[in-house]
C-alpha cells in the first residue's frame, strides 16, 4: 500500500511540474513588427492580435514548443491607405487569409545559451519552414518575455509581385509576452 501512495504522490508532483510550464500568449504587452524597404526607405507595421500557447522548459529545450497566431486583417503602418493596400488580395489577402501562423518543430540551445527555433511560418496560405535565434527571460509575474528577429522573401509568400521599388525581403521582429495558464 505505501509503494501505491507514494507512486500516487510522485504523479500527482509531475503533473503539477508540467502544468506548470504551460502558457498562454498575451497580446497586451506584445508586439510584432515587420519593416521593408519602399522606394529605398524603411516602412514599418505591427500585427496585433498575437494569441496561442506556448509550452516551455528551460532546461530542456528538446520539450519546448510554440503555436502562435496573429491578426493580419489589423496590419498597421500608421498609414490607412496603404494599410488598406496591403490588405488586398495581391498582399497580404486579409479576406482569404485572416491569420498568419507559426508552429514550432524544434528547439535548440547551443553552447553558448542562444536559443534557436525551427518551425513552419503560414502566411496567406503558404507555409515555409524557417529558423530564427530568440531569447527568453523570466518576467516578475513568472511569465515569459521571447523575443528574436528574422528576414522572409516576400515573393516565397506571394506577397506583392515584382517590383523595382519594393524590396524581395522582409524583416519581423518579435517580442511576445506569455503569462501561465
Amino acid at each position: 500500500m505505501n509503494c501505491r501512495l507514494y507512486f500516487t504522490c510522485l504523479l500527482v508532483c509531475f503533473c503539477q511540474y508540467i502544468s506548470a510550464q504551460a502558457f498562454k500568449f498575451d497580446d497586451k504587452g506584445s508586439s510584432i513588427s515587420f519593416s521593408i524597404k519602399n522606394l529605398g526607405i524603411k516602412v514599418s507595421g505591427n500585427i496585433p492580435g498575437l494569441s496561442g500557447n506556448v509550452y516551455f522548459l528551460m532546461n530542456k529545450p528538446q520539450l519546448a514548443t510554440f503555436n502562435a497566431s496573429v491578426d493580419a486583417t489589423k496590419l498597421s503602418t500608421s498609414n490607412n491607405l496603404r494599410d488598406e493596400h496591403l490588405r488586398k488580395p495581391e498582399y497580404f489577402d486579409v479576406a482569404q487569409f485572416p491569420t498568419i501562423s507559426f508552429t514550432s518543430k524544434k528547439i535548440t540551445v547551443n553552447e553558448k545559451k542562444e536559443w534557436m527555433v525551427t518551425g513552419t511560418l503560414t502566411l496567406k496560405g503558404k507555409s515555409k519552414e524557417i529558423s530564427f535565434p530568440f531569447t527568453v527571460s523570466i518576467q516578475p509575474d513568472g511569465g515569459l518575455l521571447f523575443e528574436g528577429s528574422f528576414s522572409i522573401s516576400r515573393k516565397e509568400f506571394s506577397v506583392g509581385k515584382s517590383s523595382l521599388i519594393l524590396s524581395d525581403n522582409a524583416t519581423v521582429h518579435i517580442s511576445a509576452v506569455a503569462k501561465k495558464v
